[in-house]
């Protein structure tokens, strides 16, 4: 059964709106790469009101909630911060509108069918360990949406086809740039997750967390050598998008594979 309250479903019913009407002109003119001022201002609206919901169910039951529409959901709120916040470095409209959507999804389903897990974060410690990680499948979330974003670019100019959508994107340089620096950042919030889960948590190598750490460190191992081969070998291109693609979907195992198979394929409640 949902866990979340009749103000909390008000709330993410206007936040998956508000996602919808902030994709309307990004759509409408999508020969345009730099996104206007109103999909920027709803968007913001929109992950205000996200937040709000996140906020509410975390009053209404004392804390977070770990199951998996509800962590998708978080997640997609991180993406949709961290997305809004690049467009003052690199306005890039190709990226906003399939994360708006996305959002507008994962608040929807977590306010339809989340139920509450309470995530045990009692100390600071543990606390850092919660929110590094869940910032860490965030940003490589974005990290390989902007790789996608980089693989169509490079695969129409090998083509030759030259449209409004690809004419609009910012060089490829600028692009590999902004997506390494992104991967920076993951692999630092990461290796923070993964440090303070050695020190704070317990039960790490138990087997209900074993496939989470195994998973989480090969991610961050893999992370950690497209960055040294970027910087010694100069990686780019078609090596850095495959190797982004290898860690997100790791991490993605390691993060919410468990939490699909116990809350979605067998229904737990």
């Amino acid at each position: 059964m949902p866990h979340s309250t009749t103000a909390a479903l008000a709330l993410a019913c206007f936040a998956a709106l508000a996602y919808v009407a902030a994709t309307a002109p990004l759509l409408a003119n999508r020969s345009s790469g730099v996104p206007g001022r109103r999909p920027l201002l709803i968007g913001a609206l929109a992950a205000l009101l996200h937040a709000a919901v996140v906020v509410s169910d975390w009053f209404a039951h004392g804390g977070l909630s770990s199951s998996f529409f509800d962590a998708v959901s978080l997640t997609a709120l991180i993406v949709v911060v961290v997305t809004l916040l690049y467009q003052y470095s690199q306005r890039l409209a190709a990226l906003l509108a399939p994360v708006y959507i996305s959002a507008a999804i994962c608040v929807a389903l977590a306010a339809g069918f989340g139920h509450y897990s309470p995530i045990n974060a009692e100390s600071p410690g543990m606390l850092t360990h919660v929110i590094t990680a869940i910032t860490g499948y965030g940003l490589l979330c974005l990290a390989a949406l902007y790789a996608l974003v980089l693989s169509s670019a490079e695969r129409g100019l090998r083509k030759g086809r030259q449209g409004p959508w690809l004419s609009a994107l910012p060089a490829l340089d600028s692009l590999e740039q902004h997506l390494f620096s992104l991967l920076l950042a993951t692999w630092l919030t990461i290796g923070v997750s993964i440090v303070t889960g050695m020190l704070y948590v317990d039960n790490l190598l138990q087997q209900h967390l074993l496939h989470k750490t195994v998973f989480t460190l090969v991610s961050w191992i893999t992370l950690a050598a497209l960055l040294l081969g970027r910087h010694f070998y100069g990686w780019r291109g078609r090596t850095a998008v495959r190797w982004t693609l290898i860690a997100f979907v790791l991490l993605a195992l390691g993060f919410l594979g468990s939490k699909f198979v116990l809350d979605v394929v067998l229904n737990r409640v």
